[in-house]
């Protein structure tokens, strides 16, 4: 098992860097020096799920480890069928099948979920991905119970108390929303302001427009400012109520909460210059202040995030409506660094334009043409690209 375990450990690094088929062939090796163990055969499957699920993969390469991983899944927990992991590796892979293949695969998933917790009770992850998997399946009340349960366990554990309050909103019920929500938040607190960024930072889009839709918006206010007002005697909370009004398209009324943020923010931006977060949320504070240039040069701390590249491609878009085209330049180059193509492309595009329509610097405009018809020539924009591009060569 020494042996098997190098090759493990090596398998590991390959599959996190998305390596799969070194990752895959490392897996094997191990599995051949001890044919009995069954968490190698459930790394195996997880590293099949991994390629399965990576859309950088050829299609039929993908299918064909997802198909590879079910096998061995199951081989796993024909192996060691009273093992906890072995059973909820099978529940967690129909769960991904059900998410991203086939709906029908959630009811395996279900199956599989319960032995796994009749067999491990207080694997409060594995309740939270049965309620999921039985709201999936239009079983709203049965992932509510779910919930419950899990709560039960350990009522500290704040996901559970965040999926009870989107599933009790999905039911019509905003007041037990509501309190799900308020009695999550406090609990998360006593643990510091981890938790509360993460619910105010992970799905906080669809959560404020769920809430809106219900006429309950003023109450979810209500809540995080009951919630959080004793314990974070800072300018994270006012920042949050900021960001709700503002996703709900109320800027006006985000921006008292922004002017009292704001100092906080500056402030920490100072004493963290390492910290990514802050410069997204300062940055997110000026553009709500409408002091664009300012957001612009935070997000310059920020990193190349998704999030801080999106903003800069935004403000670049605001700052040429200003007539600021250097300026605006300056944010679309920063949102060039997006791995995402459609981003990158869009960002290459619209410095193309600064550049070539006014800034008087067509040349380099051209190049940006050039990188983004290079990114992406089925873009439905590619054409006009390519039209400017072969006159300009022309000339």
């Amino acid at each position: 098992m020494i042996r098997a375990d190098v090759y493990l450990k090596e398998a590991e690094r390959y599959r996190v860097t998305g390596r799969h088929e070194t990752a895959l062939a490392l897996y094997e090796k191990a599995r051949s020096l001890d044919r009995d163990e069954d968490s190698i055969l459930a790394s195996l499957a997880a590293a099949q799920q991994a390629m399965a699920n990576d859309a950088s993969v050829e299609s039929s390469r993908r299918e064909f480890a997802r198909k590879e991983g079910e096998l061995v899944a199951l081989e796993a927990r024909r192996l060691n069928p009273y093992s906890p992991d072995t059973v909820s590796n099978l529940g967690r892979y129909y769960f991904d099948l059900g998410t991203s293949v086939d709906a029908a695969h959630l009811e395996d998933a279900v199956v599989f979920l319960q032995k796994a917790l009749a067999l491990a009770p207080f694997d409060l992850e594995l309740h939270g991905l049965l309620a999921r998997a039985h709201y999936m399946r239009g079983e709203t009340q049965a992932a509510i119970d779910q919930l419950d349960v899990s709560l039960a366990v350990d009522e500290s554990y704040f996901p559970s108390w965040s999926l009870l309050a989107d599933y009790h909103l999905a039911t019509g019920d905003g007041s037990q929303s509501l309190e799900a929500l308020r009695r999550g938040l406090r609990v998360v607190l006593d643990d510091g302001r981890e938790g509360f960024r993460d619910f105010i930072t992970v799905g906080l889009e669809n959560r404020v427009e769920s809430y809106a839709s219900a006429g309950r918006l003023a109450d979810l206010v209500d809540t995080i400012v009951d919630a959080t007002s004793d314990r974070m005697p800072d300018g994270l909370v006012p920042w949050a109520i900021g960001r709700v009004y503002t996703i709900q398209g109320e800027p006006s009324e985000a921006v008292p909460y922004f002017e009292e943020a704001l100092p906080y923010l500056e402030r920490t931006a100072q004493l963290t210059p390492l910290d990514v977060e802050t410069p997204i949320r300062l940055a997110q504070v000026y553009r709500g202040l409408g002091r664009r240039e300012e957001a612009l040069q935070a997000l310059g701390s920020a990193g190349n995030s998704e999030e801080a590249l999106f903003m800069a491609l935004e403000l670049g878009v605001e700052l040429a409506g200003q007539g600021l085209h250097a300026q605006a330049a300056e944010a679309f180059e920063q949102a060039t660094a997006s791995n995402n193509r459609t981003l990158a492309f869009a960002a290459h595009k619209s410095v193309g334009m600064m550049y070539f329509y006014n800034l008087d610097r067509m040349a380099e405009g051209v190049v940006h043409f050039e990188r983004a018809f290079a990114l992406d020539p089925e873009n439905a924009e590619a054409p006009l690209l390519r039209q400017v591009i072969d006159e300009y060569w022309k000339r």
